[in-house]
């Protein structure tokens, strides 16, 4: 697999070193209410359930959707050591990821404006089966902290556009509301 795996990232190299355009990729996610604070998201051919905790006013019928940020971020961290062990030719058997986030409600809920609505800080674990050497290892996690895309994400600010349109509401001359964020 791992062989496989480096091989797949050189020729991706490879491409991309011929045409960069090729390295550009789009991703999405369309994601409706379903009821009450239950939420659908399609991803290509994948659904996904996300939902609230009863505490929070959901029905626990899935991750929330700071559990799943926390959950993107251990997987994009997973397939981060998984192909930049491969490049770099040092041995992976195993990769476990814990992260844990701190929430202040009182953001979120509009009850303290100086309380951020995110995380205060993201904290974690992971545990590497490998039989690399420390050297190995130290150039792995200096590679996952540099290339991972969710980390890179989190760590930086990434600009961001989101259009609304409002339905069944009717302004003035027009027949839908719009407003740019």
């Amino acid at each position: 697999m791992a062989a496989d795996l480096a091989q797949l990232v050189k020729n991706a190299q490879a491409m991309h070193a011929r045409n960069p355009q090729s390295a550009k990729l789009t991703f999405q996610s369309r994601t409706s209410l379903e009821s009450n604070l239950r939420s659908q998201a399609v991803m290509r051919d994948h659904h996904m359930v996300i939902d609230e905790p009863h505490d929070l006013g959901g029905d626990d019928t899935a991750p929330n959707p700071v559990e799943l940020l926390l959950s993107a971020l251990a997987a994009c961290r997973i397939v981060t050591y998984r192909f930049h062990a491969a490049r770099l030719g040092i041995p992976l058997d195993g990769v476990e990821v814990l992260l844990e986030g701190d929430l202040d409600l009182r953001g979120f809920l509009a009850e303290e404006d100086a309380v951020r609505p995110g995380f205060e800080e993201i904290r974690g674990q992971v545990k590497l089966t490998t039989s690399a050497s420390p050297e190995q290892v130290q150039a792995l996690e200096e590679a996952v902290n540099r290339y991972c895309p969710v980390r890179d994400n989190l760590a930086r600010p990434t600009p961001m556009s989101v259009t609304l349109t409002v339905s069944g509401q009717e302004a003035p001359g027009t027949g839908t509301l719009a407003a740019g964020t």
